[in-house]
């Protein structure tokens, strides 16, 4: 059962890779990547925390094995984004940061305001250095893995409502 959720977690990691490759290689990544970098890896990790916590769950269902049966899907999915991440950023499109940093500091230069503007170029400077593929993949894991944690937690415990709402 455990290498069955793993595998799970394995695959929502390929599938999201997968995503980011083919964005890459039709040139959208820029357009795309940029508003939502994580979205089909939340839906892919959540429809698979719901899978694993109703299909993998050692009987009699308890909500702590599906709980335990979601978050070791999602921790193996948090590790395998963290390395596919930090792989896509450093190798596979190393210059994406920074030409989301030159878009950034394009708009931020079109500000009518001096004030305001002064003000968004210091805070783009301050907090230019979390972007780059190290800091990218900790806070991939670090998002990925309390997102699936937290997937993880409602599931089994909605498994567990509406299966003894279902027995009564």
């Amino acid at each position: 059962m455990k290498k069955q959720q793993a595998v799970l977690g394995l695959f929502c990691a390929i599938g999201y890779f997968a995503w980011k490759i083919a964005l890459f290689y039709t040139d959208k990544q820029h357009d795309i990547l940029a508003r939502f970098p994580v979205a089909p890896l939340l839906g892919l990790l959540g429809l698979a925390i719901i899978y694993a916590v109703v299909r993998y769950t050692p009987a009699p269902f308890s909500p702590v094995e599906g709980f335990k049966s979601g978050a070791r899907t999602a921790l193996v999915a948090a590790l395998a984004t963290m390395v596919f991440v930090f792989v896509y950023y450093r190798l596979i499109d190393p210059f994406f940061f920074s030409v989301q940093n030159a878009e950034v500091k394009a708009s931020i230069e079109a500000i009518p305001d001096v004030a305001q503007r002064t003000q968004a170029l210091q805070n783009f400077e301050n907090n230019k250095k979390f972007f780059d593929p190290v800091n990218y993949s900790a806070l991939t894991l670090s998002g990925v893995a309390a997102f699936g944690m937290l997937m993880s937690a409602v599931t089994a415990g909605l498994y567990e409502m509406f299966r003894k709402f279902n027995t009564m």
